[in-house]
């Protein structure tokens, strides 16, 4: 079971003869998505999100920042370090200490950086005064090679019934438009999108889901190809036996 599954529903019929099945949530979901902005750069994206981190703070909601990279992780760290902000950061290196850091990431005014490998499959219980003030509100600043992903984070949010809310804050020089940034045409494109802010947020969104569903679509071909690689291993090894 799983509750992001939608996106590979054609992959798991065809690799695994299995249909992908919905199940409604046990309690209605509360979650709000709250818009998207795309940055020129990664310079104006991470300002935006300390900006944004501020706000919440004085407004005593908790927030969880996801992170494409533990490199990134650590940039926004040190950002929030430099404005005094306290935080806790989820990055898979702290495997220690990562259960007390899920648990504390829904306090009032608690801030938590978090990479989409860490603490996933973990609640975050709120306490009354952060339901009453808004739920835990995520903040996704990359999108990731596949849109599943990306709703793992936003579904950090809003569980089990709770109040919560989402918002994407997303920049041209991230990771999912690297063969835009490495080519010539693609940079010259990419100057095109940053001079212009209307583009930026419109063109810029398109391009960015056109890439994840690129590289969705590659990712597949190669769990694919991995697959077939097993069975005809499997094959072979069952043709020729054990060895004594």
């Amino acid at each position: 079971m799983t509750g992001t599954a939608k996106e590979v529903t054609d992959e798991f019929w065809s690799v695994y003869d299995m249909p992908v099945i919905r199940v409604p949530t046990n309690k209605p979901c509360r979650r709000r998505y709250l818009g998207r902005q795309i940055y020129p750069d990664i310079g104006q994206k991470w300002q935006a999100v300390l900006s944004r981190i501020l706000e919440l703070q004085a407004l005593s909601q908790p927030v969880l920042v996801g992170t494409h990279s533990v490199d990134a992780s650590e940039r926004l760290s040190q950002l929030l370090n430099e404005a005094g902000i306290v935080h806790q950061v989820l990055n898979a290196k702290q495997d220690g200490d990562e259960a007390r850091i899920v648990a504390q990431a829904g306090q009032a005014g608690q801030v938590t950086i978090a990479t989409n490998m860490a603490g996933r499959g973990t609640d975050i219980k709120l306490s009354p005064d952060v339901e009453a003030a808004g739920g835990l509100y995520v903040i996704l600043t990359e999108f990731h090679e596949a849109g599943r992903i990306d709703r793992q984070l936003e579904g950090r949010s809003a569980r089990q019934g709770d109040a919560g809310s989402y918002e994407i804050m997303v920049s041209l020089d991230d990771f999912v438009l690297r063969s835009w940034q490495g080519n010539s045409l693609g940079r010259f494109l990419l100057s095109g999108l940053k001079a212009n802010h209307l583009l930026c947020n419109g063109l810029g969104l398109w391009i960015m889901k056109i890439e994840q569903k690129r590289l969705e679509r590659l990712h597949a071909k190669w769990r694919g190809e991995l697959l077939k690689a097993d069975e005809q291993q499997s094959e072979m090894l069952s043709f020729a036996g054990r060895g004594v």
